[in-house]
């Protein structure tokens, strides 16, 4: 329904379906019936009262990265520690949907980030560090 909201063409994802269930004939025709499916029903519905264009990003040669929110957290973390010249600790219990921002923080050592995995929620808690992180240049 999505695609038809934001006038979408759905041949691009039908044909990504396609290749991922290339092996599987009946996933594929299962997922592509869904797809029509939804685009249909708004299509013939109409519940909503306006349809969205948006146009493809007009954007610089470069190289771009995909940032969700849990990345963008570990990121914020990691600067934190940076800006204040503080080890940032997490401690988390590895429980969906937080588990990336451990997984992330987990690689975010050299940048003042400490990420502990708890083993039972309980043993979750915050620590202040005033020690100054590994990457703080002053």
């Amino acid at each position: 329904m999505l695609y038809w909201l934001y006038g979408r063409p759905i041949d691009p994802t039908v044909r990504w379906i396609r290749d991922k269930f290339a092996r599987r004939a009946e996933l594929a025709e299962a997922n592509e019936k869904v797809l029509r499916a939804g685009f249909n029903y708004g299509n013939t519905v109409r519940i909503f009262q306006s349809v969205y264009e948006v146009p493809p990003a007009r954007l610089e040669p470069g190289l771009y990265r995909n940032l969700d929110g849990n990345g963008a957290i570990a990121l914020a973390l990691a600067s934190i520690a940076q800006r204040s010249g503080m080890t940032v600790v997490l401690g988390s219990y590895p429980i969906t949907p937080a588990s990336t921002v451990l997984h992330a923080c987990s690689r975010l050592k050299p940048y003042g980030v400490v990420a502990y995995q708890a083993r039972t929620r309980s043993r979750v808690s915050v620590r202040h560090s005033a020690r100054p992180s590994p990457g703080h240049s002053g």
